[in-house]
């Protein structure tokens, strides 16, 4: 086969020369050289194309072939009649869909719902290692991070040994024929594969997080991965994987187009008909619902009225009286409901992270332009220092530090902070605080780290 590599927007795409048809989708041109590679794809040309043109969606690697059987050649029919838009690819979370499939339970939990895009560390970091399961690139992961990709790397292999065609971070439409304010809904798989008869296929999306999430037989998420490789194939079964390395679990499911298709279809379609119809309505605030699993990430944290009344109860509790604004937005509390809101944020620990961040960059903010909130200050943090090579890291502890095989293993992960009190206790008496400084100049001198920006935060004054 002979292709041509284009890049749109973030995104490179291998693009069947004769037929226009996308083969695969990749994070970088390297990783899509090396697919190319892999499946003996001959690349003619590489350029740029704008990101407002209409692609077809992916087809299948094999298809030249001229003795495929006749369920292969409906199915090339049939995508041929279906476009992808590469706006609204979800390279980056801004690009989320209003409906993507991984928010379909909160807004069953609440149809106010409505995902951050706040950038959090565990969301960098999964975004991180969905790039590096996708390339199989580990440079400048952890250890214990190139252990999780190699994890979802091995599984997928296992799957996709008897599979035509396996297709990496591949956006699907769902419900397709909806009539929308938004638009068709879509989400973005990390691996879809159909095997070489062309009648099941394998549906993996990887969960690097340690909560463990919804059985695969009533995720909604995977009905909506479903529901889209059924649309845009004609295989008759496919298998759901939510791959969860860091709890070491796998959760699948068979799903088969005559027994499941008119159900999930009618599930998920119902949730959002609930969510349209909250809308148009005026997004009335009795059909809120506050409940911690939801809340906890909600962008509309900060002044829902849901979420104000249990917040609202709890404070005026601790507070001995105190009354706080109904909606709870901390922009519109006084200077002493700020304090007195730090003084009791932790009996909502549980709850809005988005809230709590709210109040406390208020609360800094007021502060900075010289107000004062009572009990409280204003502190920086320094921030926090990262290895980018663990290799060299360990060969110099074990060279230049003295460290033995039981100090390796006390240490199996890179943390300066356990590394350097080995360092001061080796050192002797008296002598362990320059040990370490010394250290932390040495692992600066050689390159081996990179320190956070700095950050600032609200300290309760005694």
């Amino acid at each position: 086969m002979i292709a041509t590599l284009e890049q749109r927007g973030k995104r490179w795409w291998v693009i069947r020369t004769e037929s226009d048809h996308v083969c695969s989708t990749h994070s970088s041109k390297a990783s899509a050289q090396e697919f190319c590679k892999r499946r003996g794809i001959v690349l003619v040309a590489t350029h740029e194309v704008g990101a407002t043109k209409l692609i077809k969606p992916w087809d299948y690697v094999k298809a030249e072939k001229t003795d495929k059987p006749k369920q292969e050649t409906n199915m090339k029919e049939q995508t041929q009649n279906q476009t992808v838009s590469t706006t609204a690819t979800p390279a980056t979370p801004a690009a989320h869909h209003r409906f993507s499939p991984s928010k379909l339970k909160y807004l069953v939990a609440c149809p106010g719902y409505e995902g951050s895009d706040e950038p959090s560390d565990a969301a960098i970091e999964g975004t991180m290692l969905h790039a590096a399961a996708e390339t199989g690139e580990t440079d400048g992961l952890t250890d214990e991070q190139a252990r999780l990709v190699k994890m979802c790397r091995d599984y997928g292999r296992m799957i996709e040994g008897d599979c035509q065609s396996v297709h990496r971070e591949l956006p699907l439409k769902f419900l397709s024929n909806r009539q929308s304010p938004y638009g068709v809904p879509f989400g973005t798989a990390d691996v879809v594969a159909v095997n070489a008869s062309c009648d099941h296929a394998h549906v993996v999306d990887y969960k690097f997080g340690r909560v463990g999430v919804e059985p695969a037989e009533t995720n909604l998420q995977g009905w909506a991965y479903a529901l889209g490789v059924f649309d845009l194939t004609q295989c008759n079964s496919l298998t759901v994987h939510f791959l969860m390395p860091r709890r070491d679990e796998v959760s699948s499911a068979v799903f088969e187009r005559d027994a499941d298709y008119k159900r999930m279809e009618l599930t998920v379609a119902t949730v959002l008909d609930v969510v349209e119809a909250w809308e148009a309505a005026g997004k009335p605030a009795a059909s809120l619902r506050a409940d911690p699993a939801t809340c906890r990430w909600c962008a509309r944290a900060g002044d829902c009225p849901a979420l104000g009344q249990p917040i609202v109860a709890l404070m005026e509790r601790e507070s001995s009286g105190l009354v706080f604004p109904a909606e709870m937005n901390p922009c519109r509390m006084t200077l002493e409901q700020l304090g007195q809101a730090q003084q009791v944020k932790n009996i909502v620990r549980d709850w809005p992270v988005r809230w709590i961040k709210m109040l406390d960059t208020e609360t800094i903010r007021r502060m900075k332009a010289g107000e004062a909130v009572p009990n409280c200050a204003v502190k920086r943090k320094a921030g926090d220092r990262e290895c980018h090579d663990t290799l060299q890291l360990n060969v110099m502890l074990a060279t230049e530090y003295g460290f033995d095989a039981a100090d390796m293993k006390s240490v199996m992960k890179p943390l300066l902070g356990e590394i350097e009190k080995i360092i001061a206790k080796k050192a002797g008496r008296g002598k362990g605080t320059k040990a370490v400084e010394q250290f932390a100049d040495r692992l600066e001198d050689a390159g081996l780290v990179t320190r956070k920006p700095d950050t600032e935060y609200v300290a309760l004054l005694d």
